[in-house]
């Protein structure tokens, strides 16, 4: 192989090497729409939340899990990293119920409400 085509075949592999990258990179920032619907409801229950502490409402139920929600949610976003989709979409429709059930079932509740 002469000067040219070895200037050529590493002009390609560098190429290559960026484009794939590119695509690594692109990959590892992809969502699904349940992780996107997860972190939308959970927004929705922190600001229910802070609203109703502001108001002397019991919270500590609905934080707890909030906090549920929020580790689903990581858990969601690891399994997507790795690849598992279905796994993924299972735990963020997890953490979004359980955000949903934070906002509308516990506020103004305590453990004496469910026994």
């Amino acid at each position: 192989m002469n000067n040219k085509g070895s200037a050529l075949l590493i002009g390609l592999l560098v190429i290559l090497a960026i484009g794939g990258g590119i695509l690594a990179v692109t990959s590892l920032s992809k969502s699904l729409p349940s992780i996107d619907d997860a972190k939308e409801e959970i927004k929705k229950a922190e600001i229910k939340i802070a609203e109703a502490e502001k108001e002397g409402k019991a919270v500590e139920l609905s934080k707890q899990r909030l906090s549920e929600a929020k580790s689903k949610l990581e858990s969601a976003k690891t399994a997507l990293k790795d690849g598992n989709e279905t796994r993924a979409n299972e735990l963020a429709e997890e953490a979004k119920d359980l955000a949903a059930e934070a906002r509308m079932k516990y506020i103004g509740k305590t453990t004496e409400d469910f026994e």
